[in-house]
């Protein structure tokens, strides 16, 4: 049997959207090889909510674990699971029982299709991201107690339009 992989990262760049329309982010080229330097190095300078990322919970909670409360084995996923859904602008993202029902109970690692990514070089993308509803935290993590980790195809967990 196969193994099928997909790529979940983009490359970063001046161009990388960034939550809330922000700027900032600089790759500034230290050595060169070209130049007689015996390796190629940058410095880089961004926010932490820039491109492909990762929100801890102290992202959103005071007393929330950070990347250091973390051990290696935690990012092993041995039940990823993809839910394709359809979005439309500005979306609060509360998925039916009848989807819910369609996630295995062994899922560590969840993953939301949404195909707003195609939105990636455009305002809308940022300023007008659907986002996701804060009960279905608690839902997701009923149906599927090993639950670790959700990824999605958006900007961020939280619309900007209905950050409440």
């Amino acid at each position: 049997m196969m193994n099928k992989h997909i790529y979940l990262s983009y490359f970063l760049d001046k161009k990388t959207p960034l939550y809330g329309g922000s700027t900032g982010i600089e790759i500034i080229k230290l050595n060169d090889i070209l130049k007689g330097d015996t390796a190629n190095t940058k410095k880089l300078s961004l926010h932490n909510h820039s491109g492909t990322h990762i929100d801890f919970p102290n992202h959103f909670i005071i007393d929330g674990n950070v990347s250091d409360d973390y051990n290696a084995d935690f990012w092993i996923f041995n039940n990823p699971f993809l839910i394709e859904l359809d979005v439309i602008e500005n979306e609060i993202i509360l998925l039916s029982e009848e989807k819910i029902k369609s996630i295995p109970a062994s899922t560590d690692f969840l993953i939301f299709k949404t195909g707003f990514f195609k939105h990636r070089k455009d305002e809308k993308f940022w300023k007008n991201n659907p986002g996701i509803h804060p009960d279905l935290a608690k839902k997701l993590k009923t149906k599927c107690p090993s639950l670790k980790v959700l990824g999605m195809d958006l900007i961020s967990l939280t619309s900007y339009q209905n950050r409440e």
